[in-house]
């Protein structure tokens, strides 16, 4: 697959995990100066993927049904869980 999908509630629960994977998944190892960079980061900004940003697709005058049927390949192929 040329797309490696990341889910929201994963990435903000297990950042390093989530970055491992996507190194691998790139073929570079994550190593110790770029963990660490990340660390600082995270250290610096604590709430910064906790915080997250919660939208309503009102505001975007999509409905949900819409937006299931344009996405169904993507929903199925990365088995993405959908918020209620």
């Amino acid at each position: 697959r040329n797309v490696f999908h990341v889910d929201y509630a994963t990435a903000s629960q297990d950042q390093f995990g989530v970055m491992e994977e996507l190194y691998d998944w790139l073929g570079s190892p994550l190593d110790g100066s770029v963990r660490a960079s990340m660390q600082n980061w995270l250290t610096a900004d604590p709430l910064s993927m906790s915080r997250g940003a919660r939208y309503a697709l009102e505001e975007f005058d999509v409905d949900r049904s819409s937006l299931q049927l344009r996405f169904a390949d993507y929903i199925d192929a990365f088995n993405v869980t959908l918020d209620t």
